[in-house]
């Protein structure tokens, strides 16, 4: 079931201890043959889990689309869980970029309250240019391939082309 992680019997990330079973201080909310599901032992806020993919990977980006689809569909089911037993304001799933300190991806999923103990997670205001703003979101629009698209690698160099050109002009 846990093949990745069993043949790295000496493996020193705690993530891949979790999902071998080797931690007896984890609280384990679920698991199956992809995540594990667990409540922090110092959680942020009462409810805070986080899902862990049972193979071990440092980067969101190596997930294969099947473990990819496992993280977040049970990043899902936790939220909605979170929802319907603690009843939040709201609920924030971050990921690698939001504070990870562990080489192994995972997703935290928080629910939040107003005025709880978490405190603010985005900047109140940012000072990106227009240009900047349209400059990013051309090169976003251009290699942002989803799942059953018929865009081709190529449609995609065309289009960033084109956007860049298009940026070029208003810059002028």
């Amino acid at each position: 079931m846990y093949q990745e992680v069993t043949s790295l019997q000496c493996c020193p990330c705690p993530f891949c201890a979790i999902v071998r079973g080797e931690d007896a201080v984890v609280h384990e909310v679920a698991r199956n043959d992809k995540v594990v599901i667990i409540f922090p032992t110092e959680p942020a806020v009462l409810g805070h889990c986080m899902v862990i993919p049972c193979r071990h990977v440092e980067e969101f980006t190596a997930l294969t689309a099947d473990e990819v689809s496992a993280v977040m569909t049970s990043a899902q089911a936790v939220a909605m869980s979170l929802r319907e037993t603690q009843h939040p304001d709201g609920i924030n799933i971050n990921g690698e970029a939001a504070t990870q300190t562990v080489p192994h991806v995972h997703v935290h999923i928080v629910p939040r309250w107003d005025g709880d103990a978490f405190g603010e997670i985005w900047p109140s205001k940012t000072d990106f240019s227009d240009e900047e703003k349209d400059r990013t979101l051309a090169k976003l629009r251009a290699t942002t391939l989803l799942p059953y698209s018929s865009a081709t690698p190529e449609d995609r160099r065309q289009h960033l082309s084109f956007a860049q050109n298009v940026i070029s002009r208003m810059a002028q």
